[in-house]
């Protein structure tokens, strides 16, 4: 029998270490009381949205997770060994470390344990379809739905290998159409740091320009279907590079702030669960000419 439609669905982003916001994010979430009935994560959102899947009253050791990691620990190695492995293997770092990591925080934790529905989607290269994971032990899984190409190698599950889910759906509404989605509360981690592009990582920041512009089109999509989607996008200041974790702390507590005053609007207006088509246009036109979400009237985001 197929799962009944979700009346609140949560889709998580990709971002790398920028992810760090949604863990902010979905505390201003849980505090308000909007349990959402399925999580569609890709990529650092797949991590995040597993945590809160299985512990939703516990994101509290999902923000010592974040604060715990470092670019060390989660991409090891130094310049010469980068080059190395790049010509030899096709990829930078090793994935060891942060498949510790996932085995530390997950253990042998499996979706059928999960408190709330979970979906953590990665890319098979055999035909490039996007794959939900939602059944079976986690890790695996998250491994699948994070192997970043280029920086990891693919992963296999079941004799087949993934790459990370961001690479088709940077943020997951195209699944939350096909789950049936009526509402959702997108939280997105494509934001990059105002200038020219000469300061940081080019391929980095190109990445973000991309994973902007793809939000907005299926932003449309979903709408157009009559889905009403919430799209939170903080503006997540200067950080040039998704492997740097020195900013972890800031991006947790800008992402609670964001959300806190994105949230306790929708209340005041009465829109903080299920909305009609008029409430969704409303919602739409909260966007600058560039695709950036103007920040809530109340206060300005530093």
């Amino acid at each position: 029998m197929p799962d009944a439609a979700p009346r609140v669905t949560l889709a998580l982003s990709g971002g790398g270490s920028r992810a760090a916001a949604q863990t902010g994010m979905l505390r201003a979430f849980e505090e308000r009381g909007l349990r959402p009935d399925l999580i569609i994560g890709a990529s650092a959102g797949a991590v995040n949205g597993a945590w809160y899947a299985l512990h939703p009253d516990d994101l509290e050791a999902l923000e010592r997770v974040w604060l715990n990691l470092t670019r060390r620990l989660v991409f090891p190695g130094t310049p010469p060994t980068y080059a190395y492995n790049f010509v030899r293997h096709g990829h930078v770092h090793s994935i060891k470390g942060w498949r510790r990591v996932l085995i530390r925080s997950f253990g042998d934790a499996r979706f059928e344990a999960c408190a709330i529905r979970m979906l953590a989607l990665a890319v098979r290269l055999r035909d490039g379809e996007v794959i939900p994971f939602r059944s079976g032990p986690i890790v695996p899984a998250l491994l699948a739905s994070t192997s970043v190409p280029g920086l990891f190698p693919p992963q296999e599950v079941a004799g087949d290998l993934y790459v990370d889910g961001a690479v088709v759906e940077y943020l997951p509404l195209p699944t939350a159409v096909a789950e049936r989605a009526r509402t959702v509360y997108a939280f997105d981690c494509s934001d990059y740091p105002a200038g020219d592009g000469r300061r940081g990582l080019a391929m980095d920041r190109c990445g973000q320009i991309a994973s902007t512009a793809w939000v907005r089109l299926v932003l449309e999509a979903a709408r157009s279907r009559g889905i009403v989607v919430h799209h939170l996008r903080p503006q997540l200041g200067p950080l040039y590079d998704a492997r740097d974790f020195t900013h972890t702390r800031r991006l947790i507590d800008l992402g609670y702030d964001y959300a806190s005053r994105y949230l306790d609007e929708l209340a005041i207006a009465g829109k903080a669960d299920v909305q009609g088509p008029k409430a969704a246009a409303e919602d739409s036109e909260a966007f600058s000419s560039d695709g950036r979400r103007r920040q809530p009237a109340t206060e300005e985001v530093s």
